[in-house]
């Protein structure tokens, strides 16, 4: 799925900002899976302008949709409410805080499924 920034608050300010340290205003992103906590707004997992190219949260509202998600994803309701979408790989429970504590498995799955070698 790909998404257009179409704009951005700065935390601290509460004011539009065009850039932020993890997106541009006016720049294509990757949704690489979709949350959707019950009573609240999408959340994008998006890989930003970081260097590290880690998939952090986004509030949907700061984007439009340019091309629909990909047709190999899946979709679950967890036990919670949240609606959850994206590569069957990365919905393994705890897959996301596994990945960011650096472990090689999911960073290794990650990197597959990502096409980053």
């Amino acid at each position: 799925m790909k998404v257009k920034c179409v704009s951005l608050i700065d935390k601290v300010t509460g004011e539009s900002a065009d850039k932020n340290d993890w997106l541009t205003v006016g720049d294509i992103y990757s949704v690489v899976f979709i949350e959707k906590p019950k009573g609240k707004n999408d959340l994008y997992r998006i890989i930003g302008d970081d260097a590290a190219k880690k998939p952090m949260l986004f509030d949907s509202t700061f984007f439009k949709v340019i091309s629909e998600s990909e047709s190999e994803w899946v979709s679950e309701m967890t036990s919670s409410g949240t609606y959850r979408s994206g590569p069957k790989e990365f919905m393994v429970p705890g897959f996301w805080g596994n990945l960011f504590d650096g472990e090689p498995e999911e960073s290794a799955i990650f990197r597959r499924v990502m096409g980053f070698g």
